[in-house]
């Protein structure tokens, strides 16, 4: 255990806070995953155990691929496929979806989780291109991107919702 920046403890007052790693168990809707070496950090007085915004930092998009994955949404590259696909570039697909350029950003790096009714927009709009014409009527879609070679194989999960 290192010291960390001898820190005194905001609980105890009395502690120094250091340093370590341990496995960590999450629980997500009845699911678990465990990140090996998880920072923490702890008083040595009173044992109150911190994370450090920090040090979560690296864990953030695990742990967002780990709820997607629980909860049957779409990957960060299948997102970015299907936008890519439809010929649009992130700002015009955030705009197109009704969210924030930034959060749909989010979303196609990992950071960030979509909701499942964005996620099953995204979905319908994959396999059923033309109903782009009904959300973005200037909207032109190019048949040959729809072609069945490069067709996407997306999941289908009976029970997400």
């Amino acid at each position: 255990m290192n010291s960390y920046n001898c820190m005194s403890c905001p609980v105890c007052q009395q502690g120094q806070i250091q340093k370590h790693f341990k496995d960590e168990e999450v629980t997500y809707k009845g699911h678990k995953k465990v990140f090996e070496n998880y920072p923490v950090l702890a008083c040595d007085n009173c044992g109150e155990e911190f994370v450090s915004a920090e040090d979560a930092k690296p864990f953030d998009k695990e742990l967002t691929a780990f709820q997607r994955e629980v909860d049957g949404l779409l990957k960060p590259d299948e997102i970015r496929t299907i936008r890519e696909k439809l010929g649009y570039n992130q700002t015009e697909f955030a705009r197109l979806l009704k969210v924030g350029a930034k959060n749909f950003a989010r979303y196609e790096t990992g950071t960030s989780p979509q909701n499942r009714y964005l996620d099953w927009l995204m979905r319908i709009l994959y396999e059923h291109p033309e109903t782009i014409r009904t959300i973005d009527p200037g909207k032109s879609i190019a048949e040959d991107r729809f072609d069945m070679k490069y067709h996407m194989q997306i999941e289908t999960k009976s029970n997400m919702y």
